[in-house]
C-alpha cells in the first residue's frame, strides 16, 4: 500500500502562486514559509478491525482490535500478543517538506510483556536499511496495564524523502502475552513553499482476497461485506485559512456502497466543524465540510492534513476477479474571508482502484527449527559451519508458504487455505555453493529441480552445500536468489561460510597472516612438525618437500601484497564475532591522535592493516621475529590513517585480533613516521617493506643498555662509541654493513645508536650480490630483526 502525503515543487502555474512570490520579494515583507503540521497519523479506528493501508506488512502476532481503548482517540489500537516475534511495517510517509520530525505513539503492555522486547526502526524502504530509533526498553513504558504517551525525533538523514516506520516485537513470556500500539503520527517542522494545493486519495490501489475471514468466498450465499476505507488528504501553502471544502466522490461497480466517513485529528472537534453528506445521483457521494456556525471561527491554517476525512464503503465481494474504481472530482475550497474567495486546490490523487481477487501465495524463508530466517527488514541469511578446504558442508533452508489463516509452513506441515507457491528457478552467485535436495540426514542428496511447487501452510527444503578448495577458501559469501510465484519475487538469501587450512593457512582458520609465518619459522627451525600440505610453497606452487627460509619468504611476501606469486589474492579473514567482541584483543588506546598498542607480554609477530588517507589502497606492515628476538612488551606505534586490524602472536603462539572499526589517528608528533613500530627498546628498522630497488634508504636505531652501549663498541671518528649493522639475506649470507653512531640517550638513559643502510650499496661490486624481492635480517649487538625488500 502506498500512502500518499502531498509534498511537490510550488507551482509558478497559478496567478495566485506568482503573487505570492512576488511579495514575498518586496523590501521589508516577511513571510514565514515555516510551519508546524502533521505528516501521518494513524489512529487505526476508520477501518475497525482490520488493518488500514497505512500497514504496508502486518507481521506474526500482529492485529487490529479494541481489546483496550487508549487514553488518546480510544476505539481500535494495533496490539501483538503470544510469545511469536514479529513486525508491522508502516508508511510510506512523505517528509520531502520537513525540516524537523518527531515520532510520537501511545502504548501499553501487560506484566508478561517486557519493556524491551519491542524496538522501532526508521529507513527510506520498506526492506531497510533502518536506523534504530528506540532500542529494546524505550519502545513501551515501564510502567505496565496503562497507557502512556512516547516520543522520539527522527535523525535528519532521513528528512527530505519517504520514510517507514517498523515496529519489531519480540514476544512476551505467555501466550497471553499483549501489547498495545495507538495514535501513531509523524509530526515536525515543514517548508511550506515546497507546498502546492492538493485533495486526493492517500492510497491509490488495495488488493482484497476474495477468500479472506469475513470476506466470504465466491458462489457462497450472503457473502460478508468487506469493508474498504478510502483516506483523503490535504495540502496547501496558504497565506490564507481554509473555512469551507465540498467535493464528489463516484464508483463504477453497483456491488460498492458508501456508508459514511469519518474525521480525522483537524476535523475532530464536532463544536467547531459540521460534516454534510448527500447522494445526488446513484453511485455519488457528495461531501460537504463546514463551520459548525458563522461565530465559531473554525478554519484550517496552511499546512498538511494527511487523513482529513476517511470515506468508508462496504463491498460485496464479486463471484470472480473484478475491480471497482472510485473518482473524487468537483472540488471546491473556500477562504475564510469575508469574499469567500477560492483557495485552489489543483493537485492530489484523485482516483482510486479495489482490486478483488483470489489469496495469492505468500514466500519467506525459516531454518529447520520453524524459525524465520531474516526480519526486520533485513534479508535472510544462512550461516554454515566452517570447512576444511577440499570438504563439503551443508545448511539447509525452508521455502514457506502461508495459509490463508496466517500459519507459516514449518518442516512437516499440513496445506490450507490460499494459493500453492511455485519456485521457478534458483540462481547462485558463487561457484564454491550449490544447492540440492536435502537427504532427510542433514545432508544433501540429489539435485534439486525447478520448477517445484509449495502448498498453502506447507515447506520444501533447500540443502545448500559449500566446497573450498586448497587456493579457494576463507570468509566468502554468496547470493541464493529465488524465482517464484507470490508477489515479493525474486527473493534474495545470504549464505556465509568460512574455508579453513588451505594453501598456507598453517592454524587453519580462514586466514593467512604472521601466525602462519611464525609456524613456519619454527617448522625451519625444526621447533615444530612439518606441514608440508599447506606450507612447503618453494618452488611455487608445487614445493620440493621441504620448508626452509625460502617458503617463509613466499609466505612474507604474500601476506605483504595480500596475493600468492600466482597472483591469487589471499582468503578474506572471517569478520569478528560481536559476541566474542574484546575477549582476546590487544587494547588500542588514542594519545594525542598518535595510536599505540599496549601488550603486556612479548611477541613474535605483528601484522598492522591500515588505509593511509581517503581514497588510497589498503597497506600492511609485517614483523615476524624468531624465538629469542620478541618484540618486547610496551606501547607499540600505530601509523596514521584508518586503522583496520591489527594481528599479534605472542610467545605462546597465541593469535589476537584487535579491528579499528574505523579508528582514525592522525599523529601530531613531529618525528618522522616510522614504518615499523617503536618499541621500548631493541632494534627498529624503517621504512618495512623496503624498496631497495628505487634506491631507497633503510633507518636503523639501536636502544642500547641504560648507560652505556649493547656489547664492547669502537671509537667513531666523532668520538662517540658505537655499533655495526649487518643486513644478511634468507640463506645467511652477508650482503651489506654499515656503522651506527650513538647519537644521543633516550627518557630512560638507553644509548641510541643510528645509521642507514642504501639501496645502492646492494649491487656494489664489493659484494657481488643484489636485494632482490624477499625476505631480509638485519643483525645489530644481540638485537635482530626482519625486513621485507620489495
Amino acid at each position: 500500500m502506498r500512502q500518499r502525503l502531498f509534498a511537490r515543487q510550488l507551482a509558478a502555474r497559478t496567478v495566485f502562486y506568482v503573487l505570492f512570490a512576488f511579495f514575498a520579494l518586496l523590501p521589508g515583507t516577511i513571510i514565514n514559509v515555516t510551519a508546524q503540521v502533521t505528516f501521518f497519523e494513524e489512529l487505526f479506528d476508520a477501518s475497525g478491525s482490520a488493518a488500514p493501508p497505512t500497514v504496508v506488512e502486518l507481521g506474526a502476532g500482529w492485529a487490529v482490535d479494541d481489546g483496550s481503548s487508549s487514553t488518546g482517540s480510544g476505539a481500535f489500537n494495533l496490539s501483538h500478543t503470544g510469545q511469536t516475534r514479529g513486525r508491522t511495517v508502516l508508511g510510506p510517509v512523505n517528509l520531502g517538506i520537513a525540516t524537523g520530525a518527531t515520532l510520537s505513539w501511545l502504548a501499553r503492555r501487560t506484566g508478561t510483556y517486557p519493556q524491551d522486547s519491542l524496538s522501532v526502526h526508521v529507513g527510506a524502504s520498506p526492506s531497510g536499511p533502518f536506523i534504530t530509533l528506540a532500542p529494546p526498553g524505550l519502545a513501551l513504558p515501564a510502567a505496565t496495564s496503562s497507557w502512556a504517551a512516547l516520543s522520539l525525533p527522527i535523525p535528519d538523514s532521513l528528512l527530505g524523502g519517504p520514510l517507514y516506520i517498523v515496529w519489531d516485537a519480540f514476544g512476551g513470556t505467555s501466550s497471553g502475552s499483549n501489547l498495545r500500539l495507538d495514535d501513531i503520527r509523524l509530526a515536525g517542522d515543514a517548508d511550506l513553499s515546497l507546498v502546492t494545493g492538493e485533495l486526493g486519495f492517500a492510497v491509490t490501489r488495495q488488493d482484497f482476497d476474495l477468500e479472506a475471514p469475513g470476506g466470504g468466498e465466491p458462489g457462497s450465499d450472503g457473502p460478508a461485506a468487506v469493508p474498504v476505507q478510502l483516506p483523503v488528504d490535504l495540502s496547501f501553502p496558504g497565506p490564507d485559512s481554509l473555512a469551507g471544502l465540498q467535493f464528489d466522490v463516484t464508483w463504477d461497480r453497483p456491488w460498492l456502497s458508501s456508508t459514511g466517513l469519518s474525521t480525522g485529528l483537524a476535523l475532530a472537534d464536532t463544536t467547531l466543524w459540521a460534516i454534510h453528506t448527500s447522494a445526488p445521483a446513484s453511485q455519488t457521494l457528495r461531501v460537504l465540510i463546514t463551520p459548525k456556525s458563522p461565530s465559531s471561527g473554525a478554519a484550517l491554517q496552511a499546512g498538511l492534513y494527511p487523513g482529513l476525512v476517511t470515506l468508508t464503503f462496504d463491498a460485496a465481494p464479486p463471484a470472480a476477479t473484478d475491480s471497482v474504481a472510485v473518482s473524487l472530482s468537483a472540488v471546491i475550497a473556500s477562504a475564510a474571508a469575508p469574499d469567500g474567495h477560492d483557495i485552489l486546490l489543483p493537485g492530489g490523487e484523485r482516483a482510486f482502484l479495489a482490486h478483488f481477487a483470489a489469496s495469492t501465495a505468500t514466500f519467506s524463508l525459516g531454518d529447520d527449527t520453524g524459525a524465520d530466517l531474516g526480519g526486520g527488514g533485513a534479508l535472510a541469511a544462512a550461516t554454515l559451519a566452517a570447512t576444511p578446504a577440499g570438504g563439503t558442508s551443508v545448511v539447509t533452508v525452508y521455502v514457506r508458504n502461508r495459509a490463508a489463516n496466517g500459519d507459516l509452513g514449518a518442516p512437516g506441515g499440513t496445506g490450507g487455505g490460499g494459493s500453492p507457491l511455485t519456485v521457478d528457478s534458483l540462481r547462485l552467485s558463487h561457484d564454491l555453493f550449490n544447492v540440492g535436495a536435502p537427504d532427510g540426514s542433514g545432508g544433501a542428496g540429489g539435485p534439486l529441480t525447478a520448477p517445484f511447487t509449495v502448498a498453502p501452510a506447507d515447506s520444501a527444503g533447500i540443502a545448500v552445500t559449500f566446497s573450498p578448495s586448497p587456493t579457494r577458501f576463507g570468509f566468502i559469501t554468496a547470493e541464493l536468489t529465488i524465482f517464484h510465484s507470490a508477489p515479493t519475487s525474486p527473493d534474495t538469501l545470504i549464505v556465509r561460510a568460512t574455508g579453513t587450512g588451505g594453501r598456507g593457512d598453517t592454524d587453519q582458520d580462514g586466514a593467512v597472516d604472521v601466525a602462519d609465518i611464525v609456524r613456519g619459522v619454527d617448522m625451519a627451525l625444526g621447533l615444530a612438525g612439518l606441514d608440508l600440505v599447506r606450507f612447503d610453497l618453494f618452488p611455487f606452487p608445487s614445493g620440493d618437500a621441504l620448508i626452509d627460509v625460502r617458503d617463509i619468504t613466499v609466505a612474507t611476501q604474500a601476506v605483504m601484497n595480500n596475493a600468492w606469486p600466482d597472483a591469487v589474492v589471499l582468503p578474506a579473514p572471517a569478520p569478528p564475532d560481536p559476541a566474542a567482541a574484546g575477549s582476546a584483543a590487544p587494547g588500542l588506546i588514542a594519545r594525542s591522535n598518535n595510536p599505540v598498542l599496549t601488550t603486556a607480554e612479548p611477541l613474535r609477530a605483528l601484522q598492522i592493516e591500515w588505509i593511509p588517507e581517503l581514497g588510497a589502497a589498503p597497506e600492511r606492515r609485517v614483523d615476524v621475529r624468531w624465538p629469542g628476538d620478541e618484540i618486547p612488551p610496551g606501547d607499540i606505534r600505530l601509523p596514521a590513517g584508518e586503522l583496520l586490524r591489527v594481528v599479534t602472536v605472542n610467545t605462546r603462539g597465541q593469535k589476537k585480533i584487535a579491528y579499528g572499526e574505523g579508528f582514525t589517528a592522525t599523529h601530531t608528533e613531529s618525528e618522522v613516521d616510522r614504518a615499523l613500530p617503536h618499541t621500548a627498546s631493541g632494534l627498529e628498522l624503517w621504512p618495512n617493506p623496503w624498496r631497495a630497488a628505487q634506491g631507497g634508504v633503510l633507518s636503523v636505531r639501536l636502544r642500547g643498555q641504560a648507560g652505556g652501549a649493547d656489547t664492547a663498541a669502537g671509537r667513531t671518528r666523532s668520538g662517540r662509541s658505537g655499533q655495526q649493522a649487518t643486513l644478511y639475506d634468507a640463506l645467511g649470507r652477508v650482503i651489506m654493513r654499515t656503522e651506527l653512531r650513538q647519537t644521543g640517550r633516550d627518557a630512560n638513559g638507553n644509548a641510541v645508536f643510528e645509521g642507514a643502510l642504501s639501496g645502492h650499496q646492494g649491487g656494489a661490486a664489493s659484494t657481488g650480490r643484489h636485494l632482490v624481492p624477499g625476505l631480509y635480517f638485519v643483525r645489530a649487538g644481540r638485537h635482530a630483526a626482519g625486513v621485507v625488500i620489495q
